[in-house]
């Protein structure tokens, strides 16, 4: 859990907390342990824009949906097809290097996603 929030340096505070707590609410961060050593990645499919907008600050922002499969290989094998939803911010590029921050992130089953 830990080194999942260090890597994800793009994400708000709030987006890292969302994130991670829908990786354990969808059960990925209970098989991601030394005892299953196994290797856990995603395959996204094409990411879908829901909506766009000019804030109040003057830069865009949008909402992004991104369907992927996760999949772990190792002493457990599975796979589990999940949505991503981000609202993601233009900002400032004295504020960030590359001029995008990810405000909020949720992760959740296809089933549970709509």
């Amino acid at each position: 859990q830990v080194k999942v929030q260090n890597e994800t340096n793009c994400l708000s505070d709030v987006a890292r907390g969302g994130f991670v707590k829908s990786l354990e609410q969808i059960g990925i961060l209970s098989v991601l342990n030394t005892e299953n050593q196994g290797v856990t990645y995603a395959v996204p499919k094409q990411a879908i824009l829901k909506r766009g907008w000019l804030n109040d600050d003057g830069y865009y922002q949008w909402v992004v949906e991104v369907p992927y499969r996760i999949s772990l290989d190792g002493r457990r094998r599975g796979s589990i097809d999940v949505k991503m939803v981000m609202l993601i911010k233009r900002v400032s590029l004295n504020w960030r290097e590359d001029g995008i921050w990810v405000e909020t992130y949720s992760v959740k089953p296809v089933s549970a996603a709509k």
